[in-house]
């Protein structure tokens, strides 16, 4: 059988650290990008511009995060998709096999339709800046539970995902047959890159919550002070975690 075709899915604002990493390792094994941008004011978008197989629309939220708007764009945009399978996530997301290509052939000879990898926040103390993968320079993760996600399927099967905000909880519909997972797929979370990283970005982020976040208590996490925390779980996460040999 040969490897199914793959479209990607993903929502952008302001992702110029992360958007070379994520190009290098979602080119690799898929056909198609298609980053709905949140018109970012830094180099996101002249970043991805420059691959053929990436398709950047525009959509505008009048510079509020707005949950409810990319609960709508996540529930729908993929079903434009052509592709055997497409995978919806967000920037800091990245799905992982080490032999993908091997796991997507299987995933669909067997006819499963969706799954749910196992999910691990990854730690560093500042934010890489090498040329390869991320998840060969930040290699420590600690597994979070709460951060399963189904965001791998097969669009011809699947007909609504109704995903909640955040995405951490779906109930799709259609032909589901979801993959039990053998701990070999993985998504792994590089939110923590180091505490000015972190920080820097929950600054923006509160300074950006919308009313009807904020009624919702959505991104409610953004509206406190917790640098020490934050700081904290780094440090812990960097001597305790699992060193994950990707």
């Amino acid at each position: 059988m040969e490897k199914p075709s793959i479209d990607v899915f993903t929502l952008c604002y302001n992702e110029e650290v992360l958007m070379p990493y994520f190009l290098r390792h979602y080119m690799e094994f898929c056909e198609n990008i298609f980053i709905y941008d949140n018109f970012s004011t830094d180099n996101s978008c002249r970043i991805a511009s420059g691959n053929k197989n990436v398709h950047i629309r525009k959509f505008d939220t009048n510079n509020q995060i707005r949950d409810d708007i990319y609960l709508e764009i996540k529930n729908n945009c993929w079903k434009e998709s052509n592709a055997d399978l497409v995978i919806v996530c967000d920037m800091d997301e990245f799905l992982y096999h080490r032999n993908i290509t091997r796991f997507l052939k299987r995933f669909k000879s067997l006819g499963y339709t969706i799954a749910r990898p196992t999910a691990f926040d990854m730690f560093s103390q500042k934010v890489p800046i090498g040329e390869g993968h991320i998840y060969k320079e930040v290699t420590i993760g600690a597994r979070n539970m709460f951060f399963d996600k189904m965001l791998l399927f097969d669009p011809r099967k699947i007909k609504e995902t109704n995903y909640y905000p955040g995405c951490h909880y779906a109930i799709p519909e259609g032909e589901v047959k979801l993959y039990k997972n053998d701990n070999a797929l993985k998504l792994l979370h590089f939110k923590y890159l180091g505490i000015d990283y972190v920080m820097n970005r929950h600054l923006i982020y509160r300074n950006r919550l919308s009313n009807i976040n904020r009624q919702n208590q959505w991104g409610k996490e953004y509206e406190k002070d917790y640098e020490e925390e934050i700081k904290s779980k780094i440090n812990k996460h960097l001597a305790d975690g699992e060193l994950l040999e990707l």
